[in-house]
């Protein structure tokens, strides 16, 4: 099992939140393409020293909000939720804040894609649906809140095309 905790809780939130201004950059990787990469490390001796485990398409705070909230079936009009900066330093400390969440490193995982890696979820909003899809399926107790949510959503969203 992984950690989809991040995902639940923008999905409590109710909204996409996006921190500080949205455009610093935000490295992500689906968990398959990181056990992929592992297992590529283990095989491959050309792949030595530090290796960037991160998806090749980089994606800003902002995006990431977006495609969330796509993934998790809310409206497009769900309003974003925008923390600014200082409220941000203040939830998570200034250091975590301005080293971590506003200002994130720009990185590519270059020896990854030289050693001819190849990406199952190169892209953000596939990666997204296939965890959401992945824990809709899933039939561990844990999840059954998560999918509760997803399918809830998703039959409002249903109930709102067919009145429009």
């Amino acid at each position: 099992a992984y950690d989809t905790k991040p995902l639940s809780l923008m999905l409590f939130a109710l909204s996409p939140t996006v921190l500080g201004s949205g455009t610093q950059p935000f490295p992500w990787i689906h968990i398959d393409d990181t056990v992929s990469a592992i297992c590529a490390m283990v095989d491959q001796e050309q792949l030595s020293g530090p290796v960037n485990c991160v998806a090749p398409n980089v994606n800003t705070n902002k995006e990431l909000s977006e495609a969330i909230a796509a993934a998790a079936v809310l409206s497009p009009k769900t309003p974003t939720l925008y923390l600014p900066s200082p409220v941000v330093r203040f939830m998570y400390g200034t250091e975590r804040a301005d080293n971590i969440l506003l200002d994130s490193p720009r990185v590519a995982p270059q020896k990854l894609l030289d050693s001819g890696f190849t990406f199952e979820h190169p892209e953000l909003g596939g990666a997204l649906q296939a965890l959401v899809d992945s824990k809709c399926a899933s039939e561990h107790p844990q999840d059954k809140p998560f999918r509760t949510i997803i399918e809830a959503r998703k039959k409002y969203q249903n109930r709102s095309k067919s009145t429009e």
